[in-house]
């Protein structure tokens, strides 16, 4: 019966360490991890260590596996990122990293061979130069976080660096960001009916060019059928299967008024009477009016609808960009361009102008004709 050492100790950075032997059938084995955050992440890791050589699911010689590396390495990455942010990376995570390598351990990962592989897999998918080199960077700190526990060695740390050296950016080749026309908003459309509640919350998201986790905030008391306007102060956020959370927005710029058409103003008036809500009730949800719509439920929606109706594929945060580029289509002033920035949420005009250098924006009236 294994027999575990008390070995937990902290560093000169301020990290801690896992030091400790356990006896195996009269044979020690050393047990060596370090960089955890906390005392109490270092023994919980030693006891579960300890735990699968007692029930004998790992022995002196059990590799441990690449995909275990990346899931751990993914849960430290989630509590250093937002939720959303947690949410949206663990499809790549689980695409490349966890289900991408199988069965094989990380010391058959981590050689001059396998990482060249992985490498050349990445440029013959034909992925954008910034798409692979991200891709190589998680890699790298995937391994590096390995390096720090003591389940990759010095040498192969080292291989890593030169392995997985990102690949030259050719500007000429970078992707242009993709947004829809007019007539492929309309062909997305055209795959709900008109009285489907998904076809309103698109067609709302297009028009008003907020974000997802904005979209997904909006409750029936933000919508003003008098005045016309939606009132944007919060977001509805969710790390991955844990509860959905409001929280306010990042910058006081971010909380604003946004005009709406009389026809959008119309179609969410119907909407919400045919559907009896109350002022607390979020505008778009799933099953119950008191919790709003998943993240994750919109974007299976859009990818469906996406292939039905045949247009280019865009990411929920795709209908922003269209949205702003359909309002900047004609020549404008800097102080209609501003008129943007408040629309959008952003701090200044500055920051308009470098994520849209052709912007142009009229007055309000003309932005909803530029939506309509």
């Amino acid at each position: 019966m294994p027999r575990a050492h008390k070995g937990i100790t902290k560093s000169k950075n301020g990290t801690w360490s896992i030091d400790t032997r356990i006896s195996i059938n009269g044979v020690l084995k050393k047990i060596h991890l370090r960089g955890f955050k906390t005392e109490r992440e270092a023994y919980a890791e030693k006891v579960r260590v300890v735990n699968m050589y007692k029930q004998g699911t790992l022995t002196s010689d059990t590799p441990f596996y690449f995909r275990e590396l990346a899931e751990s390495f993914f849960d430290d990455y989630k509590t250093t990122v937002k939720d959303t942010t947690a949410t949206n990376r663990y499809s790549t995570f689980r695409k490349y990293f966890i289900l991408g390598f199988e069965d094989r351990s990380i010391h058959q990962v981590v050689t001059s061979s396998s990482l060249k592989e992985f490498k050349s897999k990445l440029i013959e998918d034909n992925l954008s130069s910034d798409w692979i080199n991200k891709l190589l960077r998680y890699m790298k700190h995937i391994i590096e976080f390995g390096y720090k526990r003591g389940w990759v060695n010095v040498d192969q740390f080292k291989l890593t660096n030169i392995e997985l050296r990102g690949i030259y950016q050719d500007s000429s080749k970078v992707k242009e960001r993709v947004v829809w026309s007019k007539e492929q908003f309309n062909a997305f459309l055209a795959t709900f009916s008109t009285t489907d509640r998904n076809y309103i919350m698109f067609k709302l998201f297009m028009h008003l060019g907020c974000r997802i986790s904005e979209l997904r905030g909006l409750q029936v008391k933000h919508f003003d059928r008098v005045n016309k306007t939606v009132y944007i102060c919060q977001q509805a956020t969710s790390k991955l299967d844990g509860p959905t959370k409001l929280i306010t927005l990042k910058t006081k710029s971010s909380i604003r008024y946004i005009d709406i058409s009389l026809d959008t103003n119309l179609m969410l008036c119907d909407y919400i009477d045919s559907l009896a809500l109350s002022s607390e009730d979020f505008l778009f949800f799933s099953f119950s009016p008191n919790k709003p719509i998943g993240e994750e439920t919109i974007r299976a929606i859009l990818r469906k609808h996406i292939k039905l109706a045949g247009v280019p594929y865009i990411s929920p945060h795709g209908f922003r960009h269209t949205n702003t580029t359909w309002i900047l289509s004609g020549d404008l002033s800097l102080n209609e361009i501003g008129q943007v920035s408040r629309r959008l949420g952003h701090k200044d005009k500055s920051v308009t102008l470098n994520i849209y250098f052709h912007i142009h924006e009229k007055t309000s009236e003309k932005i909803l004709k530029n939506l309509s």
